[in-house]
């Protein structure tokens, strides 16, 4: 990644910090560079170790008074609002409820970008904070390279994968997906997101919807009750109900023949909102007999991932400078451009949306042997805890940033939405916010030895959700990255907030596409 250092260098300086987090002028210069938080103290600031530079904040507990959150290392008022009226200066971020500095690039000036809510410096050629490495691997996807030029045109495209989790703990959070699905793609196909009847942005004229569940397989392990041996679902894109409900096909690859396991939706086309809505809801509800090792980052990735060159080069030109598309499970690629499979479903210059529905964390590793039942190396561990007992067995998040930041020329054409395990009085903060919460921090259970505490119970019994910090620190990553994302609590019974939350994140992206 070169020499790049943190974002908040530039930040820094060119605010040139002068100021305690109490707000109380310091008469201590800010040092060059930091190895501990004792030489930034003088100067009311602590380091950030990672980068090597003092800052103001790393979590909520630097920003005094309890009124503020650590937002890109920055302590920041928490003001409640519901417009931007209410933000003098500031825009309203309707996904948090409070004021931000920005949503998108358009409302910072003097050339800076939005990142994380705030508005930062950031040099043309600056790479992604070293802050977003610790114990995630190298990530190097920086911003858009000029030289290689413009991304394609943007014609009102919209290519939105579904990841559901389909292990056995998913029945009745699948129902609330299905509940939010037709308000999803009257909202994207009319603009309308307050349902007056007068669009509040411009509509996605072209809607493709694809559906992966979390199943990868687990290679050549055998023995665990519902994981197959070798691929499992492999990430194909899914066009048959599983689980027809009254009124459901079995199979409606007939209904949508041009775009091979792909749903297809054209403004002013032959299908309705409704009959296309209906025929996503059939087949996203994938059931729950799924393996219970949830592959939900391996899996979208491997479906838009494309087949590389002969030299391992993007096979199209419309992808990031550099992009060289991953190897998976048994030497294989994705399924992105195989007309067989999947390659309908991402076109060169959409906005492409990835939003992913868990109650576990990913547990993405290209070693199958750590769920071996007699494998000494790794049987002394229960099932259950394995993947919290060998994170360094685990792909290390950086795979996901850079394989979904390399598939857009443009980052800001990219979105990504979790609904998983956060504790909802964090869910669409941002993602350091919600890391810095204490039920996110993975332990095992005293109660229950063979799990860990959640990170949120959902109400009603429908179920636990346990700390999605892999999920959560993705987005981080792609944040910095220069897309829009929002990690949303899957605990809610009603999937309504995080889908609103969704749908603002696509109309920023449409916006910024335009």
């Amino acid at each position: 990644m070169g020499n790049s250092r943190s974002i908040l260098l530039s930040l820094s300086l060119s605010l040139g910090i002068a100021s305690m987090t109490s707000g109380c002028p310091t008469e201590h210069p800010v040092p060059a560079s930091c190895t501990s938080s004792r030489e930034c103290s003088a100067s009311g600031l602590v380091c950030d170790t990672a980068s090597m530079t003092c800052v103001e904040c790393l979590a909520n507990t630097d920003c005094l008074g309890g009124s503020s959150v650590c937002t890109a290392h920055r302590c920041r008022p928490i003001t409640h609002c519901t417009s931007s009226r209410e933000c003098p200066g500031l825009v309203c971020d309707p996904a948090l409820g409070y004021c931000v500095e920005c949503l998108s690039d358009v409302d910072c000036m003097g050339g800076q970008h939005c990142v994380s809510s705030a508005c930062v410096s950031r040099s043309i050629d600056a790479g992604v904070p070293d802050t977003l490495q610790q114990d995630t691997g190298p990530f190097d996807v920086g911003p858009v390279d000029v030289d290689a030029g413009p991304p394609p045109p943007f014609v009102g495209e919209v290519d939105l994968l579904l990841m559901i989790d389909n292990s056995n703990s998913m029945t009745e959070e699948q129902q609330s997906i299905v509940t939010e699905i037709p308000r999803l793609v009257r909202v994207l196909s009319t603009g309308d997101r307050d349902g007056d009847g007068i669009a509040d942005f411009t509509p996605a004229t072209s809607l493709h919807i694809g559906i992966v569940d979390s199943d990868m397989g687990l290679g050549d392990v055998t023995g665990i009750t519902s994981c197959d041996p070798g691929f499992g679902d492999d990430g194909l894109m899914q066009i048959r109900a599983r689980h027809p409900a009254p009124g459901c096909m079995m199979d409606y690859s007939t209904r949508y023949p041009t775009t091979p396991n792909v749903f297809a939706f054209a403004a002013g086309g032959a299908a309705t909102t409704a009959q296309f809505s209906s025929d996503v809801a059939c087949v996203a509800a994938l059931g729950t007999d799924g393996c219970g090792f949830e592959f939900e980052l391996e899996s979208p990735l491997k479906a838009i991932s494309l087949t590389p060159t002969s030299t391992g080069d993007s096979p199209v030109a419309w992808t990031h400078a550099g992009y060289r598309p991953p190897v998976f499970f048994g030497g294989t690629f994705g399924h992105g451009n195989d007309g067989t499979t999947n390659g309908a479903f991402l076109r060169p210059g959409s906005v492409l949306a990835i939003v992913t529905v868990n109650d576990e964390d990913d547990c993405s590793s290209p070693n199958y042997h750590i769920f071996g039942l007699d494998d000494p190396a790794y049987s002394g561990v229960d099932l259950n805890l394995r993947c919290h007992a060998f994170p360094d067995e685990l792909y290390p998040v950086s795979r996901y940033a850079e394989g979904f930041l390399g598939l857009r020329r443009d980052p800001t054409r990219l979105v990504y939405a979790a609904i998983t395990g956060v504790p909802p009085a964090v869910a669409g903060m941002d993602p350091a916010v919600i890391l810095a919460d204490p039920l996110m921090t993975e332990q095992v259970n005293p109660a229950m030895p063979n799990q860990l505490v959640p990170a949120c119970v959902s109400p009603g019994g429908r179920g636990v959700a346990y700390p999605a910090v892999r999920m959560t620190r993705l987005a981080q990553m792609l944040n910095t990255g220069g897309a829009r994302t929002t990690v949303q609590s899957i605990c809610n019974s009603n999937f309504g907030p995080a889908f609103d939350a969704v749908i603002v994140a696509l109309q920023f992206a449409l916006t910024a596409a335009h």
